[in-house]
Order: structure tokens, then C-alpha cells, then sequence
């Protein structure tokens, strides 16, 4: 994924660089590079949250259980007690994620001259196609199929 960020970051700042070049404008300012840093960086903190908060809420819910093998009946009702917890949880990850992602483009917004509002977005809605395209390459490269 990190990869995907940085390969997204070039790309943005080739493009902003072509277009001036067209435009006979200056080749490249500052805020172009650092507003996709700063998107960049949000968007592997939000993975990175993810993860954390994703294993935190569902290490809390396991915390109950006991050592001992459980039936399928135990582990639906197990299940069933803890899944208002586990989501509560995963809700105020979502949250703290999205809200996140947004004081990072209100702070691009807002300081235009140091982090182009653009080079910002980008990075954070590539996340998913990045991801996506990651899983496609590990299953074609273990041999796997959709």
C-alpha cells in the first residue's frame, strides 16, 4: 500500500508538471510535493487506524472468552452478547478516520499556498483502487483466481 502512495504521489506531481509545461508556467511549486505528501501520509495513518482500531475492538470481545473449545451453539451466542460492542467500536473508528481524513483536507483548504488543495485529495481516494489493485496482483501472483 505504501507503494501504491508513493507511485500515487509521482504520478500527481508528473501530471501537475506536464500541465505547466503546456501552460508555460513555472515547472513546479512547492505545494504541489507537499500537499501529496500530506495526503499521502493521511491516508496510511487511516490504514494503519484501521488496523489497530479493527484488532483492538475485536481483542476486547475475545477477552471474555475462555480458553476451552467452544460449540457451534456457544460460539453463535458469543458471538451474538459481544456484536453491539465490537460495533460500537468499529463505529467510532470510522469516525475518527473520516474525521481525520477531513481536517486534513480542511487544512489543505485553508493553507492553499503550502499544500495544493488537489495534490492532497487524490492520494486520499486512491486508497481503495491501490488496495484493490494489490489484492489483484498478490492472487495472480499465488495463482489464484477472482
Amino acid at each position: 500500500m505504501i507503494v501504491g502512495e508513493i507511485i500515487t504521489s509521482l504520478i500527481i506531481v508528473a501530471v501537475f508538471m506536464v500541465v505547466n509545461l503546456v501552460k508555460d508556467a513555472p515547472l513546479l511549486h512547492f505545494s504541489v510535493p507537499i500537499g501529496a505528501l500530506l495526503g499521502s501520509l493521511i491516508t496510511v495513518l487511516n490504514f494503519i487506524l484501521l488496523s489497530v482500531l479493527t484488532t483492538r475492538a475485536i481483542n476486547k470481545a475475545l477477552a471474555d472468552r475462555t480458553g476451552e473449545e467452544m460449540t457451534d451453539e456457544e460460539a453463535e451466542a458469543f458471538a451474538k452478547a459481544h456484536q453491539a460492542k465490537v460495533q460500537f467500536a468499529m463505529t467510532v473508528s470510522y469516525v475518527i478516520r473520516i474525521a481525520t481524513m477531513v481536517v486534513a483536507l480542511i487544512v489543505a483548504f485553508i493553507f492553499k499556498e503550502i499544500f495544493n488543495p488537489i495534490a492532497t485529495i487524490v492520494p486520499i481516494f486512491m486508497m481503495r483502487p491501490i488496495l484493490t489493485a494489490t489484492q489483484l496482483l498478490l492472487n495472480k501472483k499465488e495463482g489464484k483466481n477472482g
